[in-house]
């Protein structure tokens, strides 16, 4: 009986041997294509990635890239450009890096074709710990507006929110005695903002250190400004816009006066002046055009393009400016406006912030750019 079982066990091993002779000779690529290392997801690669995300306490689905989750069709792969640094720019068009580190941890080591379940990814990894809530408070500089970085720090608290709108009020309100007032502030209510977000102010900021606080309400804040020059009011051309009027300063040739309620600015250029001002790095030149009791005419130039402009010749406006305190974002447009000050205070404005979840991922494609 031994004799026999050594047998049997020789006769195995002579077919098998013939058997991978056969297959070496028809396919010689069999052995290579076998054992070749696979390639895998590495930091700086693009990917296109299938996913279902869900909700780790009950397993709903949140987002998916198929249309129909239950039966993973109508797919639009997400295209990652594998990176920690969100705003990394893709070596491959259309890739972007904008994810959570959880998902970026799980899809690395993936091979192509490859499906894995990642998570729970915490909230630390996801979209942070603490989601913005009524009461939650941060400081920005977003709320005005500054050619010159006359920006105020503002403390806002969240007064109330909902899926739609944030309302933010300005609290903790402090100034020094003494301040340069911005060129604008935040509309109101962004509901009703169209193509520009800033109402800008009549231009306080020409007398630096020339505005105090008169009184705090509830819903404002009153400025009082005080003009410390009457003449050589600029040593450069400046530009202001102020509500439906826009106006420039000439250095030498506008003069202010004031009463105890308001400022008039008029300017008293010559016929053919040329100036040259600076807005923001693009040079501008400016020709003084036909002059008339009321307005003055100009040619603005820049890189080429010329524009005709009436101006007022003098402008009136009160010196005193109420600050609101109350601002109206709405949701999609809040993380453009204060989502870096919201995250630096510790907060989150994701909907998914303080959600712990997990993701069944799909490699379909590596595109090996590392």
């Amino acid at each position: 009986m031994k004799k026999e079982t050594v047998a049997l066990i020789a006769l195995i091993v002579i077919v098998l041997a013939s058997l991978s002779v056969f297959v070496v000779a028809t396919n010689t690529t069999v052995f290579s294509d076998l054992f070749a290392a696979r390639e895998t997801v590495a930091v700086g690669d693009c990917v296109n990635v299938s996913y279902i995300g869900r909700y780790a306490s009950n397993n709903t689905v949140f987002d998916s890239s198929y249309a129909d989750v239950k039966n993973k069709t109508r797919d639009t792969p997400l295209q990652v450009y594998v990176s920690y640094n969100k705003t990394a720019t893709a070596p491959k068009t259309g890739y972007s890096s904008d994810m959570i580190k959880g998902f970026m941890d799980g899809l690395i080591g993936m091979s192509e074709g490859q499906t894995k379940t990642v998570g729970p990814i915490l909230p630390k990894d996801a979209y942070g710990d603490n989601k913005l809530k009524v009461g939650d408070q941060f400081w920005t500089k977003v709320l005005t507006a500054s050619y010159s970085n006359r920006t105020l720090n503002q403390t806002c608290v969240v007064d109330s929110m909902d899926a739609g709108n944030i309302t933010l009020q300005w609290v903790n309100i402090s100034f020094p005695e003494n301040f340069t007032m911005p060129e604008g502030i935040l509309m109101e209510d962004l509901r009703q903002a169209y193509m520009t977000i800033y109402d800008m102010f009549p231009p306080y900021f020409l007398w630096e250190n020339s505005s105090h606080v008169v009184n705090i309400t509830n819903d404002s804040v009153a400025i009082y400004s005080t003009p410390n020059r009457s003449v050589n009011i600029t040593k450069n051309v400046t530009f202001f816009n102020m509500a439906d009027k826009v106006g420039f300063v000439f250095p030498n040739v506008t003069t202010a006066s004031w009463n105890d309620s308001t400022i008039t600015i008029t300017t008293n250029p010559k016929k053919g002046a040329l100036y040259v001002m600076d807005f923001q790095g693009t040079v501008i030149n400016i020709t003084i055009g036909n002059i008339t009791a009321t307005h003055v005419n100009i040619t603005a130039e820049a890189q080429g393009q010329n524009q005709s402009l009436e101006l007022n010749r003098t402008i009136t406006f009160n010196r005193t400016y109420y600050l609101r305190r109350f601002y109206v974002l709405p949701t999609m447009y809040a993380q453009y406006i204060i989502g870096d000050d919201v995250t630096r205070a510790g907060y989150s404005l994701n909907a998914l912030a303080g959600e712990s979840l997990i993701f069944e991922l799909t490699v379909d494609k590596i595109y090996k750019t590392s």
